[in-house]
């Protein structure tokens, strides 16, 4: 994957975690119960484990650019 695409799923992910927090509040708030919020709170935890997966890749590629560009 390029830089390009892991960033550009990172921002899609963030944005799905965005789009959901009025979920996670209302849950915060008890307006949801845990069985309403469950399936929600799984896709969210689901979502920052990609988004993490995604830094890793970028912190990897950062490793492997220098090293690239000392070989030149």
């Amino acid at each position: 994957m390029e830089r390009t695409e892991i960033e550009g799923a990172i921002n899609a992910y963030k944005n799905l975690l965005q789009q959901t927090d009025y979920m996670a509040i209302k849950h915060a708030d008890g307006a949801l119960t845990p069985e309403e919020y469950g399936p929600m709170r799984a896709k969210r935890e689901e979502w920052r484990e990609a988004i993490n997966q995604c830094e890793a890749q970028l912190a990897t590629l950062d490793e492997q650019e220098p090293a690239e560009q000392g070989a030149i």
